[in-house]
Order: structure tokens, then sequence, then C-alpha cells
């Protein structure tokens, strides 16, 4: 028997990419090459943990599964579950859902509301589809918004971190004949990012199972300076995949332009500078600039 779990994620509801957005079984499932039918589908019962059942020991391996523990307290107070063990799923807490969690952070720790507190025994589940294993589950008095992971870190060694990060599954490969499509007012932006790749990108339309490179204008990006990087994979009607780094900007300021060649690893980024202003910090002591190179001359 075959067992498939789909995660229910949130979809695009704007955008080009509103026709492309396909989640969960898009195609024909098969086993050694043979197409398989009479599915029964059901959903988990998230709505609450009286339907679980649970049995004694540990899970197995990194496979889906439901945790239950309890702790015990003298007093009702603030407190925050550490998830940083943990993979991505969702926390039950004396039979109320508390939250969502994701290991690649920011966000480490779920908020634990006084008043959701007993002064005895409080019951804990979780629900986590990445990670198994788990054998406890610890608390803070403080939260943790600012940690990312080793993986998403390795993953992404951006610096400093984007306002929004969304990780993805695949990479991008700039390989020969990589199409570079541009729309009018990123000549500027075009050029210099061919350059990055040593002019081997190929001006023009779209076609059809080759990789490609987008420059537009998005209206949704507000921020000066803004912009939005969508690197990803998705299947195309000719059987194919297609794969698009697709940069998007608001206002009319340069977007940001990668400066690596290697693969670049799907995730959708949204970002802007936090300060209006610029600012280069000069060791008078040690280095001279001409006036020129600076922009201005102080004394």
């Amino acid at each position: 028997m075959l067992d498939i779990l789909v995660e229910n994620n949130g979809r695009i509801n704007y955008g080009p990419f509103l026709a492309d957005n396909r989640q969960g079984i898009t195609e024909a499932v098969t086993l050694n090459g043979q197409e398989l039918f009479d599915w029964k589908m059901y959903k988990l019962p998230m709505d609450g943990v009286g339907r679980f059942r649970f049995a004694e020991g540990k899970g197995r391996g990194n496979l889906p599964g439901l945790y239950r523990g309890s702790f015990s307290v003298s007093r009702q107070h603030d407190l925050y579950l550490d998830m940083r063990e943990f993979g991505k799923g969702v926390v039950f807490l004396n039979g109320r859902n508390l939250g969502k969690y994701w290991q690649i952070g920011p966000q480490q720790t779920i908020y634990v509301p006084a008043g959701w507190l007993k002064k005895s025994v409080n019951e804990v589940v979780v629900f986590d589809e990445l990670k198994g294993g788990h054998s406890q589950l610890r608390t803070l008095d403080r939260p943790i918004l600012d940690s990312l992971t080793h993986e998403t870190a390795t993953r992404y060694p951006i610096i400093p971190l984007p306002t929004s990060l969304w990780p993805a599954d695949g990479e991008f490969v700039a390989e020969p004949g990589t199409v570079l499509v541009r729309a009018d007012g990123f000549e500027k932006e075009a050029g210099a990012l061919n350059g990055v790749f040593g002019g081997a990108l190929v001006v023009g339309a779209r076609a059809g199972g080759r990789p490609y490179i987008e420059m537009k204008k998005d209206e949704s990006v507000a921020a000066e300076e803004g912009y939005k990087l969508i690197v990803r994979l998705w299947a195309c009607g000719a059987g194919g995949e297609d794969t698009c780094w697709n940069v998007q900007r608001g206002g009319d300021d340069t977007a940001a332009i990668a400066d690596r060649r290697g693969p670049l690893p799907a995730v959708t980024i949204q970002d802007a500078p936090a300060y209006a202003w610029r600012g280069m910090h000069l060791d008078v002591s040690r280095h001279f600039f001409r006036s020129v190179i600076c922009g201005s001359s102080s004394t």
C-alpha cells in the first residue's frame, strides 16, 4: 500500500504565475511504471486532537508523526515552546491549536499565553511532517524571532538577511542558451547581469523547455528600491521542465542582481533597503581616496 501525505499550502492569488499555481498531485501516480487508481482521499483531523490514537515509543526515522507529552507548572505565566529541534508542523496545548512552526526560521518559538496553561498538568501534542524520533520539548522564558537554522543559512548565504525569504525545492542553472527576457527600462540591469554570465545569455522571448531569466516591473512592490526575486521550477505543458529566475522590482531604481553564476536554490525573496541613506566608512589613517571616488570631500 502506498500512502502519500499532501500539505495544503497557501496559493498565489495575483501576478503572472497565477495560471501556473498548481500544488499537490497534479499528474498520474505510478509505481514501477504502472499507473495507480482507486485512491482513497481523506484529511487529517487537525481541528483537534481528540481523534488521534497514540502508541508508546519514538517515531521511526524522519517520517511524519504525532508526538504527545506533558509538563506541569506551579503558576500561570507566559512562556515559549522551543521548536528548534523540530521540522515543520503544528502544536496543540490542552486541545487548543497554538499555531504552526517551520525550522527555516527566523521564528523558532511558539508563544504560550498564561491563560491557556493549567496550574497542574498540561498536555502538548506536536505534529511534525519533516523530522522524527522526538523525545522532549523545551520551554523558554523569551522568544527566538531572529534565528535561521544551519540548513537555511547554508543554502541561502545572504547578508544582510532580506525582509522576507520563502525557500523552495530545486535549483536554477544557467545553461548555454539561457534566455534573458527584459521589459522596457531594464536595459542597464540586463547588460550588467549578462556581464556576470560572461555575455552567454541570449536576449529574447521565452522558449518552451529552455531556462530563462526575466526582468520586469511589479506594481505590487510598493517600497522604493524594493524588489522581488523568484527562483522556481514548474512542469510545463510540453512535459519538460522550465526553470525561471524572475526579478521584479518597484520604483525606478536598480534591481538587485546576483553576483554568482553557479546554481541558485529555488526561493522567493522580497526586500527593500531599511534606510534611505547610504554611507561608506573610510579609515583616513591608512587609506586615501580622490574626491571624485568618494563623491565629495570634507575637511
